[in-house]
C-alpha cells in the first residue's frame, strides 16, 4: 500500500517565545554583579485527521485525536563575581524559576474521551558556586557546583501518539501529573593553551538527577501493543569525562581536532515503584561519543573531513535495557560516519562549496534506516 491506502495526517503547530534581559554592574575593581530575568512561553496544538488516501493531504477527514497545552516560565537570576590575587576568581549566584502549565487531550475513536487538565505550577531556586584559577600562563583550573530545574515538555505532559510499526503498535500516553526534573551537578576541569596555537580541555563531571522524567513501558502492554508513558521514576547518577583538543599540524592552514564524551556511569540509582530498574542504563543516551578530523583554511580555500562515532542507545521505553539489536528497523545502532566539505571563495561576496555526508555509504539505523552517501552543493553570496 505504498502508492495508496488509508493513513493519518498530523498537524502540529507549536510556538515558542523567549525573552532575556541581563545587566552587569561593576561595583569595585574586584567585584561585579550580574542580574536579570528570563521569560519563556510555549504552546502546542496538535491534531490528527484520517486520510482515505495517505498521499492526498488535501482530503483530510474527521479529527481522530487532538492534544496540546501551554507552559509559561518566569525566572530571576543574580550572580556575584569576585576577583582575588594570584589569578583566582569566584562566582556565587542563584536563579529562581516559576513554571505554570495547563493542557488538554481528546480522542474521537474508542475509547473516546475529552479531557481538560487544570493548571499546575512549580517553583525552584537553583544555586551556583564556581572557582576559576589561572594557575600559570596557558593553564586554567576550574571547579563548580550547581543545581538545575527542567520542567516536563508539553509533549510528555499532554501528547497522545499512536505509531504503527509493521504488525505492532506503539502508544505514547499523556502524563499530566509529571513533576519537574531536578539535577545537582559538580565539575572539575582544566583548559590549556600551548605555544604554537594548540588548545586542549578536560572536564570530569558528576550529576545526580532527582524526579527523573523517564519514558517507561506500562504493564498494560501486550505482544502487539506497547504502551509507554513519561513518569518521574526516581533517581539517576551520571559520572563522566569530556575532552577536546585542537592542534596545528605544521602544514600552513591545516589543523587537527578531536573531542570525546564518555559516561563511566549513567544509570538508574533509585526507583521505589519498580526496583528492577535500579542499575539499568539511561535510555536515549549513548555511553560514548567521539569525533576526530582535519580542517583547512588558507586564502580562498577551506574545508574539513571528520569522523563521528555514537555508541549504542537503548531507546525510550526500553527501561530494562533489553533491546540490543542492531542493523534492523527500530534499532539504535552504534555507528561511525564520515563527512567532508570543500569550499572556495572566489571574491569577497561569492563562494561555492561541495559537501558529502556518510562518505563511506554506511548502512545504519537510528530507529529508521539513515541516509546513505549524500552530496550537497551550495552557492553563497555575502553582503
Amino acid at each position: 500500500q505504498y502508492d495508496s491506502g488509508p493513513g493519518n495526517l498530523t498537524d502540529q503547530p507549536n510556538r515558542r517565545i523567549d525573552a532575556d534581559l541581563s545587566l552587569r554592574a561593576p561595583i569595585s575593581p574586584t567585584w561585579a554583579l550580574v542580574g536579570g530575568m528570563s521569560l519563556n512561553r510555549s504552546t502546542l496544538d496538535r491534531t490528527v485527521r484520517t486520510l482515505a488516501a495517505w498521499r492526498n493531504a488535501d482530503a483530510a477527514g474527521a479529527v481522530q485525536s487532538a492534544d496540546g497545552g501551554r507552559a509559561d516560565n518566569y525566572a530571576l537570576f543574580v550572580q556575584s563575581e569576585h576577583y582575588f590575587d594570584h589569578g583566582l576568581t569566584a562566582y556565587a549566584g542563584g536563579r529562581y524559576d516559576h513554571f505554570r502549565t495547563e493542557g488538554y487531550a481528546l480522542q474521537n475513536v474508542a475509547p473516546a474521551f475529552d479531557q481538560k487538565y487544570p493548571g499546575r505550577s512549580f517553583d525552584q531556586f537553583s544555586p551556583k558556586l564556581a572557582l576559576v584559577w589561572e594557575a600559570r600562563r596557558g593553564l586554567s583550573l576550574r571547579a563548580s557546583y550547581g543545581e538545575g530545574f527542567r520542567p516536563p515538555s508539553l509533549f510528555d505532559l499532554y501528547g497522545l501518539t499512536v505509531v504503527g510499526i509493521g504488525a505492532s503498535t506503539l502508544v505514547y500516553e499523556p502524563s499530566p501529573l509529571l513533576e519537574p526534573e531536578r539535577v545537582k551537578a559538580f565539575e572539575l576541569g582544566a583548559d590549556m593553551a600551548f605555544d604554537g596555537g594548540g588548545r586542549a580541555s578536560l572536564t570530569l563531571y558528576r550529576q545526580r538527577l532527582e524526579d527523573l522524567v523517564y519514558r517507561r513501558t506500562l504493564p498494560t502492554s501486550t505482544a502487539t501493543v506497547t504502551r509507554t508513558r513519561a513518569e518521574n521514576v526516581g533517581e539517576a547518577d551520571i559520572d563522566g569525562v569530556e575532552a577536546s583538543v585542537r592542534w596545528p599540524t605544521g602544514l600552513a592552514g591545516l589543523k587537527a581536532f578531536g573531542s570525546l564524551t564518555h559516561h563511566f556511569r549513567y544509570e538508574i540509582s533509585g526507583n521505589e515503584s519498580d526496583p528492577a530498574m535500579v542499575g539499568k542504563k539511561l535510555t536515549d543516551v549513548p555511553q560514548t561519543t567521539w569525533s576526530v578530523g582535519l580542517e583547512y583554511e588558507r586564502g580562498p580555500w577551506s574545508g574539513f573531513i571528520v569522523a563521528r562515532h555514537v555508541g549504542h542507545v537503548f531507546p525510550s521505553g526500553d527501561d530494562m535495557n533489553q533491546d540490543v539489536r542492531e542493523g534492523v528497523f527500530g534499532a539504535y545502532d552504534r555507528y561511525t560516519v564520515v563527512a567532508a566539505r570543500l569550499a572556495w571563495r572566489f571574491d569577497r561576496h561569492w563562494g561555492v562549496s561541495l559537501s558529502v555526508d556518510n562518505l563511506t555509504d554506511r548502512v545504519y539505523f537510528v530507529s529508521n534506516r539513515q541516509p546513505g552517501r549524500t552530496f550537497y552543493g551550495e552557492l553563497s553570496y555575502r553582503f
